[in-house]
C-alpha cells in the first residue's frame, strides 16, 4: 500500500502553512530580569501577520522560576496580542 500523502492540518507537525518570518516577538530574542528577589513581570508582544490563525505553547527551562499565563495562546491573523511573563 502507497504511503498517504500530509494533508494541510495546520499544526507544528509539518503538515501545516509555513508562517516563517510572519510570527513577530517583542522582545525579539531573549526575555531578561533584575536579579532580584521580588516578583517580576515582562509584556510579551506576539504579532501575526500571517493570513492564518496560529496556536501555541510557551515553554520554559526554568518552570519553577518563570511562568506566562495564558499557557496556551491564540493570536488571530493579522492581529498583535500581548502577554506577561
Amino acid at each position: 500500500m502507497p504511503p498517504k500523502e500530509a494533508k494541510d492540518n495546520g499544526m507544528a507537525d509539518g503538515g501545516g502553512p509555513d508562517l516563517t518570518g510572519k510570527i513577530l516577538f517583542d522582545p525579539s530574542v531573549a526575555v531578561q530580569f533584575k536579579p532580584v528577589e521580588m516578583k517580576q513581570v515582562v509584556k510579551i508582544i506576539v504579532t501575526n501577520t500571517s493570513t492564518h490563525n496560529v496556536g501555541f505553547k510557551w515553554k520554559t527551562t526554568a518552570p519553577g522560576n518563570f511562568k506566562i499565563r495564558p499557557p496556551f495562546c491564540h493570536v488571530a491573523s493579522n492581529k498583535t496580542q500581548e502577554f506577561s511573563a
